[in-house]
């Protein structure tokens, strides 16, 4: 049996929405970690459990600004929430 554990880490740095730099257009910078563990067998089979944005951030990935005939509103664009699970892999 073999047990393989990964972390990773993925920081974006605050950034502007739009090319003005205004500072209603700022997104915030923000970091998703995910990590997962693998136990590989040698029957041929594996278990993996994995984390996806372990710290549940709220990172906001960009923006846009609508057209003036519909209402001037600030769209938002979202990562993904906390997500884990469990997979199980059998090679025949």
């Amino acid at each position: 049996y073999a047990l393989t554990g990964r972390l990773d880490w993925y920081w974006q740095a605050a950034m502007f929405g739009q090319i003005f730099n205004d500072g209603a257009d700022r997104i915030p910078a923000y970091g998703v970690g995910n990590a997962q563990f693998t136990l590989a067998s040698p029957d041929n089979w594996q278990v993996q459990a994995f984390v996806r944005n372990f710290l549940n951030s709220n990172n906001m990935t960009g923006s846009y600004l609508a057209a003036p005939t519909q209402g001037l509103f600030t769209g938002a664009f979202y990562g993904d929430p906390r997500t884990f699970g469990l997979m199980l892999t059998v090679n025949y």
